[in-house]
């Protein structure tokens, strides 16, 4: 069996780093992204394909949901992807984009290792 790949979508470089280090200690292959306020806009959201995602066996989303653009890339996700996805909001989030987050499992944060270990699991399980 090959090794997961989970897509970490998290615009602060610390933290992708951080848990990029913690998940790859468990044999989880991380590809990450800063959002499409690193680079531009998200390829996804111009009809266009993004190399990353198509990797992606799970997606740990941990974007702002104040952005409208952040939005559409969940909605993006959460309608043209067959993989587990865990957005990472804070409880008023959970409560105020609630229809959104209805298709993923929702963690407040902060991320710790327990909860990194767990989404990985699940990510393996559903390879």
């Amino acid at each position: 069996m090959r090794n997961p790949v989970i897509l970490d979508v998290n615009p602060d470089p610390d933290e992708l780093e951080w848990e990029g280090d913690w998940l790859e200690r468990q044999d989880v292959e991380v590809v990450t992204c800063r959002g499409p306020h690193a680079l531009g806009p998200c390829p996804l959201l111009v009809g266009k394909p993004c190399g990353k995602i198509e990797r992606a066996d799970g997606v740990l989303f941990q974007l702002s949901l104040d952005r409208q653009d952040h939005r559409e890339i969940l909605e993006t996700y959460t309608r043209t992807l067959d993989v587990p996805i865990r957005a990472v909001v804070s409880e008023r989030d959970k409560v105020r984009y609630a229809d959104l987050l209805a298709e993923v499992e929702v963690v407040v944060p902060p991320v710790g290792p327990a909860s990194l270990d767990g989404f990985a699991s699940e990510v393996e399980s559903s390879l």
